[in-house]
């Protein structure tokens, strides 16, 4: 949320907070719910401490870390007024998160040594007790080293999984104080459950959470190991664990505040959506989401907060025009995604439309959405695309001339072929000679490359159709002077046309078109035209019917036999009885017919 939001309370201005503990100790989440509750950026740090790059963060940061606690780095923190953070959990449960976190994420992450928990038949077995007999002692040692050195605050994971409202008052009263409305909402918006369905496809990181585990999931004599292993011991007694089956900090009961959110559980939506709106609606301070949505936990839907979700965005400040605008959810979506403002951050300027076109090709499925939540953006969206391109100029050609004949580029089609510079590349006439091949790859090849809306794609499709099923103006055939030597032939589309122009190998198989050649290309196009570039059999229909129309028509003896020994051609291929013995003799008659004219 912005931090100058009048909304929110004070932002803590010039608060830096490094969370530097042992990996898996809950240092993600804790981080997570800080940055919430102090609307603070997150910065990443290299595994080695760099000066330069921590003094380029600014004044208003947090990150985490698995730094140790070197003399540069504490000098460095000490004059910059740094907040050091460690969590500390079991070694036990440690031990098990680190061993799913390897085996989630072996494919995506070079674990090094580490990488040997992969191997393991999932039993615990020697792979893990290697681990525990080398590098698990520098790992674990991380958190004990920073508490050693007497400048962080401690935070123990299962006081946090367990209360983590009064762990973070406790925290926050330390560190600086926030009301205790706004760490409510975000310990609620950062529920393992939300954060596991927002977090695709890292979800694995999040597995489950929870204490004690150790005591059920390890092996006997890997808990032994652990109980007479130096430097285990002396870790075990510094972070104030034991490894016995009582071990108090392994059986805390658990509290919770009452849900601010939960109406949502009620609505409908897919367990990803739900988790998003919870998001939405817990960045908001309670009195303002009342004042906002009084109805919310007992309205039937939508609730007033769906509608308000529908609705233009309150930052949407476009003056009006042809673009599509953003819905409060669209606006609030992409600010809940680092990635999403890391990759479309002028999002009411030019990455309007990239992340809107992101939000329903792929958003809507990472997410389940439903229509109550993203309706109007597709509707908005739709309505922008089907819409003629403003530069195309095709748009102003009088319309007696021949180019007012040519299908009109979309919105949408110049969105996409400005954003591929392979298309650009291949056809950079668009508006010209290459204008039927870009609109015929986007209602081709592009539905197989984008997860494009039919309805999209409809006002560019019937101007295909449109033109496609046209006689071609350059067809001597089509003549009106029936006196002329074509006159009595099927008539080309623009279709055929279209595609004889884009084929060598077909214009070196019927080199003249619209001579000797016309009716074997005709027949050939019919065949292969759905096959090979799925035509909508509205482009290839007034072809057919031209030919079988002049396959029918009564004429001289030999212009009836050349005409059957075509049909017979024809009605082989569509009734699929060439390879019959019948299908022979039919075949074998044609070309004969065929040899003596």
């Amino acid at each position: 949320m912005n931090r100058d939001d009048p909304r929110h309370e004070d932002s803590h201005h010039d608060l830096k907070i490094m969370v530097v503990s042992t990996q898996k100790t809950g240092n993600t989440w804790l981080r997570f719910m800080l940055a919430t509750i102090y609307d603070l950026p997150t910065v990443e740090l290299p595994y080695s401490f760099d000066a330069d790059a921590a003094n380029a963060f600014g004044d208003r940061w947090i990150l985490q870390q698995h730094l140790l606690p070197e003399p540069d780095l504490l000098e460095w923190a000490e004059q910059n007024n740094v907040v050091f953070i460690t969590t500390i959990r079991h070694p036990g449960d440690v031990l098990i998160s680190l061993y799913h976190y390897v085996r989630s994420f072996k494919d995506k992450i070079n674990f090094h040594d580490l990488a040997i928990l992969a191997q393991d038949d999932g039993n615990f077995g020697e792979p893990v007790r290697e681990v525990v007999r080398t590098q698990f002692k520098e790992i674990n040692a991380v958190s004990v080293d920073w508490i050693a050195t007497g400048r962080t605050h401690v935070v123990r994971y299962e006081a946090l999984y367990a209360d983590p409202v009064s762990t973070l008052v406790e925290l926050t009263g330390a560190i600086a104080p926030v009301s205790l409305d706004r760490i409510e909402r975000a310990v609620e918006r950062h529920d393992m459950g939300i954060m596991r369905a927002l977090l695709q496809p890292q979800s694995a990181f999040f597995r489950k959470g929870g204490s004690g585990g150790w005591r059920d999931v390890l092996p006997a004599d890997l808990i032994e190991l652990l109980r007479t292993t130096e430097p285990y011991p002396s870790h075990m007694a510094a972070l104030g664990y034991t490894l016995s089956a009582d071990d108090p900090w392994s059986n805390l009961p658990l509290r919770r505040p009452a849900a601010k959110a939960g109406f949502l559980d009620r609505a409908g939506h897919s367990k990803a959506a739900t988790s998003l709106l919870k998001a939405i609606y817990l960045s908001f301070d309670s009195d303002e989401a009342a004042r906002r949505w009084p109805d919310v936990h007992t309205a039937a839907m939508p609730t007033s907060f769906h509608r308000w979700l529908a609705a233009l965005a309150d930052a949407d400040t476009y003056p009006g025009g042809d673009l599509p605008r953003l819905t409060n959810f669209a606006a609030h979506m992409h600010a809940s995604r680092l990635d999403l403002q890391a990759t479309f951050q002028d999002l009411y300027g030019q990455h309007r439309l990239p992340y809107l076109f992101w939000l329903l090709e792929h958003g809507v499925d990472e997410y389940q959405l439903d229509d109550t939540v993203v309706g109007p953006v597709r509707a908005m969206f739709a309505a922008w695309a089907t819409r003629p391109d403003p530069g195309d100029p095709a748009n102003r050609v009088p319309s007696a001339e021949p180019a007012a004949n040519l299908p009109v580029l979309t919105n949408l089609a110049m969105f996409l072929y400005r954003d591929r510079p392979d298309l650009q590349a291949a056809f950079p006439d668009v508006y010209g000679q290459h204008r039927l091949d870009v609109i015929y790859w986007l209602i081709g090849a592009a539905r197989g490359e984008y997860r494009l809306d039919d309805t999209w794609l409809v006002p560019v499709q019937q101007a295909f159709v449109t033109w496609a099923i046209r006689p071609d103006a350059g067809d001597p055939a089509g003549s009106s002077n029936r006196a002329q030597p074509h006159a009595d032939l099927p008539v080309l589309t623009n279709l055929a046309r279209f595609v004889y122009q884009r084929r060598p190998d077909l214009r070196v198989t019927f080199p003249d078109l619209y001579g000797p050649h016309r009716v074997d290309f005709l027949l050939w196009l019919i065949e292969h035209a759905a096959g090979e570039y799925q035509f909508a059999d509205a482009c290839v229909a007034p072809l057919r019917q031209e030919f079988l129309a002049w396959a029918m028509r009564p004429g001289s003896l030999a212009g009836r036999q050349r005409r059957r020994a075509y049909l017979s051609r024809y009605l082989l291929r569509h009734k699929r009885i060439e390879q019959t013995t019948a299908g022979l003799v039919i075949r074998a008659l044609g070309a004969l017919r065929m040899y003596r004219m």
